[in-house]
């Protein structure tokens, strides 16, 4: 009887692009499995057909086909990864792996392949993507008693067991390191394409203002909302803000309501695919990460609109306390406290300056940290030293 061959390494994540409506977790998997692909690593892929547009197929992976994957349908609700089939494709894609990377935690998926990591004896990497962010955990112990318990009695376990935590930044080390004291945690930044995101600076015109972009779900722990409402008060009669991403709820739905209400110099496009995307940092002097305006310790982990925006040679105008604490220190950004007066003075800095003169050190910084070959190397090795049996430190 023919047996599976034993594959170097399984990556397990709930939705991965182009699965559109799930942000940067679900590009983050994508890319992760296209530079494994291109090094030739032995791996396999389970995860589900979940997209906010039309479900999803094998072939829209654009993997080569030596790549299983392990594909299933997602019914409701779409958000968590949720469907049956999830017990068939992880199962298989845990059993046929000799070590595990699981991006993301208290998704349908995620829960399943840590129980049978568990079960089979498997290493894995566990990727937080932010799931044990300061506030993050204060809202579900809060408000979501159940979700809490699900914590506490799955979650929580599963990570003290993992050979190694992925997190992006120190801040979402220092998240993990809250709950989890002794966890071996390897810090590894999301990784992007450079040579795709290059971008010339933009030509700027007699007349233009200045021109500022937010790419991201239109949701509270961003802070689009805030900020569009203290722009708004502040902005130069040529001014231009474009909004890029998607949302539900009452947050999304005032954040359209208000940029109706500015009219024309305010842009929303909606979720756009790269190309879109970075079309749209081309035609911007800043970008804007406003997380932590909302509820002050609500915040990113990394944001990797922000490394994309640095990759074209975009500065940043971003708020203390997130993963780009370093901007102005590097010569890449402009950093401000989370309040109004804090975005009131720096976009009155970002007005006096060139952005070009920020375009050499942001796409500088981004080639050495945010380079995905480099990235997804580092990680392929956390990965490879789990199915040794070593424990990183």
């Amino acid at each position: 009887m023919d047996v599976a061959p034993r594959r170097t390494a399984a990556l397990i994540a709930t939705h991965m692009a182009p699965a559109r409506g799930f942000g940067g977790v679900a590009e983050c998997a994508a890319a992760m499995a296209q530079a494994w692909a291109r090094k030739g690593h032995a791996f396999s892929v389970a995860v589900s057909d979940g997209s906010r547009g039309p479900a999803l197929c094998a072939g829209d992976f654009s993997l080569p086909a030596e790549v299983p994957i392990h594909l299933y349908r997602a019914s409701w609700p779409v958000r968590w990864g949720f469907g049956w089939g999830a017990v068939a494709a992880v199962w298989a894609a845990c059993h046929n792996a000799a070590g595990c990377y699981i991006c993301g935690i208290a998704t349908w998926p995620t829960t399943l392949a840590y129980l049978f990591c568990r079960g089979l004896g498997r290493p894995y990497v566990a990727a937080t993507h932010g799931g044990l962010m300061p506030a993050h955990v204060a809202h579900i112990r809060r408000n979501k008693p159940l979700k809490w318990l699900f914590y506490r009695l799955l979650v929580l376990p599963a990570l003290r067991r993992a050979t190694a935590i992925h997190v992006t930044s120190r801040l979402e080390g220092d998240g993990v390191r809250a709950w989890l004291p002794d966890a071996p945690i390897v810090e590894i930044p999301n990784g992007i394409d450079i040579g795709f995101w290059h971008t010339p600076p933009r030509a700027r015109r007699a007349g233009d203002g200045m021109r500022l972009c937010y790419v991201g779900r239109l949701s509270r722990e961003k802070g689009i909302l805030r900020f569009l409402n203290i722009w708004n008060k502040v902005r130069g009669p040529a001014d231009h803000l474009t909004i890029v991403g998607s949302g539900e709820g009452s947050y999304a739905a005032a954040t359209h309501a208000l940029a109706a209400h500015i009219g024309d110099a305010v842009t929303l496009t909606g979720a756009l695919d790269r190309i879109g995307v970075r079309q749209a940092l081309a035609a911007c002097d800043f970008l804007v990460l406003p997380s932590g305006l909302e509820d002050g310790d609500v915040r990113e982990n990394f944001g990797i609109a922000a490394a994309e925006a640095l990759a074209a040679g975009r500065p940043l105008l971003v708020p203390r306390g997130l993963a780009w604490d370093m901007a102005e220190r590097e010569g890449f950004g402009i950093l401000f406290t989370p309040d109004e007066a804090g975005v009131t003075a720096a976009l009155k800095r970002a007005a006096a300056v060139d952005p070009a003169s920020y375009a050499q050190a942001a796409a500088a910084w981004a080639a050495v940290h945010c380079d995905l070959d480099e990235t997804a190397e580092r990680l392929w090795r956390a990965v490879s030293t789990a199915t040794d049996g070593h424990r990183l430190s």
